[in-house]
Order: structure tokens, then sequence, then C-alpha cells
């Protein structure tokens, strides 16, 4: 017995002799690193539209799925936008950030998200799910400026004027020292009057800016065709009065437009007929003119006029204003 377990005792002493060590390294036996680093990272979404209050968590993939090191770094160029926290994004102001999430590994493997950040949707207004060239959420006001209910007309101004008025001529106009061949700001044609390439308002002289205050303004030309080309339209009474329905074609919000006329000189024509909506914007062909939304009612336009139609007016006919925020 004694010399078996003599022999038993060398043999295991040799195994273990035989047995390597355990590799601790990081690296193979021959000397290849055993480290897999991240080779991309994907976030569930690239662009983010958010208003101030809102938030969103973040998902992020890493490949590959062996990856020895999957720890994230999260950062925001933008925190004075939105606030962030291992991919939890908190909008707080309106405004744009930039989101970056990297690998922690050194690999240098990162993913970007751009954010935008709106205002809510004011009261007063719809969100009709449209956004500004800049990529802000924009709201349409559901009432005329001058007006408390959508069928009212509320009041009916100039271009570029703040107040209503009695008389509406080239006299009477802001900017034109009396005639349509002296306008004194908003002209990009010479023969117009002083030269000033000015095409859109300036806050100064928005009606919907200075009467209604932050955040309202007058829509743009494009913001209008937008309108009017993503929403159906139709003849309805709201509360005994005909108003235009647009309906967007993005969310089903609905707004309403009266038909109010509009001032030439000191008479209204077509009240209750027409109503006609400036926008910020100058005519691209004649500074002398505005951009406006013109809309008719078809018991009554009996031309070859279309009932919707945005065109071109001199800038000193009496018109209403729907404003929009942003």
């Amino acid at each position: 017995m004694r010399k078996v377990s003599g022999v038993f005792a060398a043999i295991v002493v040799l195994i273990f002799a035989c047995t390597p060590e355990e590799n601790n390294s990081g690296k193979t036996d021959d000397g290849r690193d055993k480290t897999v680093h991240v080779t991309g990272i994907s976030l569930d979404k690239t662009s983010l539209d958010l208003v101030i209050g809102e938030t969103y968590t973040f998902v992020a993939a890493i490949s590959p799925d062996n990856a020895s090191d999957k720890n994230l770094e999260w950062l925001i160029d933008g925190n004075s936008v939105a606030t962030l926290k291992d991919g939890l994004v908190t909008a707080v102001a309106k405004g744009k950030a930039i989101i970056t999430v990297s690998a922690k590994d050194g690999s240098g493997v990162s993913a970007t998200c751009n954010v935008v950040v709106s205002i809510p949707c004011p009261t007063g207004a719809v969100d009709m799910g449209f956004h500004s060239s800049e990529g802000y959420r924009i709201y349409w006001a559901t009432c005329n400026v001058g007006a408390s209910l959508p069928e009212d007309f509320g009041g009916l101004f100039a271009w570029g004027e703040t107040s209503s008025k009695n008389d509406y001529t080239w006299d009477t106009y802001k900017w034109a020292n009396g005639s349509e061949t002296s306008l004194t700001k908003y002209n990009t044609d010479a023969a117009s009057g002083t030269k000033d390439d000015l095409t859109t308002l300036e806050a100064e002289d928005d009606v919907a800016s200075i009467i209604l205050g932050n955040p309202w303004r007058m829509p743009t030309s494009k913001e209008l065709q937008e309108l009017v080309d993503n929403c159906d339209t139709e003849i309805s009474d709201v509360n005994g009065h005909i108003c235009w329905e647009f309906k967007s074609k993005k969310n089903g919000a609905c707004i309403y437009f009266p038909l109010p006329g509009w001032y030439n000189g000191t008479k209204i024509v077509a009240n209750s007929a027409a109503g006609h909506y400036w926008s910020a914007s100058i005519y691209d062909q004649n500074s002398r003119s505005a951009v406006t939304l013109c809309l008719w009612n078809p018991e009554v336009n009996k031309t070859d006029t279309p009932n919707i139609l945005i065109d071109g007016a001199k800038r000193y006919y009496g018109r209403s204003v729907r404003p929009m925020a942003e």
C-alpha cells in the first residue's frame, strides 16, 4: 500500500508541474491583445424634436456584442437648451443642442443626435404639425389679430403697420411718401423708391408681434403656402358666420378663417365675401405688393379666380392678419 501511494503522489506532482499558469495578462499566449474594442454605436434617434419640459431616454446599441468594455460617455453641446444624464435628456429652453455618446474603451467610436427644443403650444393656438425653416414647431392662432373668437373679423391693417385706421391709400401708408414709387422701407427695386433689400417684416413692424407680444408673429409666405398645401379645406358655418376651415393633413387639427373683406381707401370691399390675410413677406415680383392669402366665398365668387389663392396685393390695403407662434 505504501508503494502504491508513493507512485500516486509522484503522478500528482508531475501533473501539477505540467499544468500551465492561467493567463491574466490581457494578451493571448502568443502575445496578441485579447481586448475586443467597440466598432460601432447607434442611437435610436439621430434627430429629436422636443418641447420645453419634455424628456427622452436614448437607447444606444453597441457592436460587436462581445465588446470587452461597453461603458459609454454622454456629452451635450448646448446645456442651456437641455440637460443630459446617462442618456436621459430634458428640454429646458428653446434652442438647439447636439448630443454625443462615445465608447470609453479608447476606440474613439461615437454617435450623435441633433436636438431641437420648441416652446409649448400657447393658449389661443393650435399645433397643426408644422415647423419653421429653422426646425422649430410653429403654432397657428385660432383667431385673427384683434378678434376674440375664431369667427370674429378682428382688425384690418396695412402691410407693415401696427394699428388700424380709417383711410387706406398710398398717401396714408407709413412706408411710402405718397405713391407706389416712393417706398421708404422693404424695397428691392430702385424704381419703387429707397432700396434696402429687406423682404420680411422686422418685429417692430409686425402687427402680431406688437399687439400680442412674444412669441407671436405674422407668418411668412412659405408658411402660408405650407398651410395651404398641407390642409384639407372646406366652407364651414361657425356660429352663423361663413368661414374657411383648414384641417391639417398631418394631425387633423383645424383652424377657421372668417371673411371680413378688406379696406381700399375708406371703404370695405367684399365684406363677408372674401378674407385676405397678410404674410410677413413682400411679393417677389414687385416690392409695391406683399404676399397675401386670398379666400373667397364660393357662393359669391363667380369669376375664374380660385377660391383659395396666394398672391400679391398692394401694401396699403387694409387686410386681416392671422398670427402664429414659434
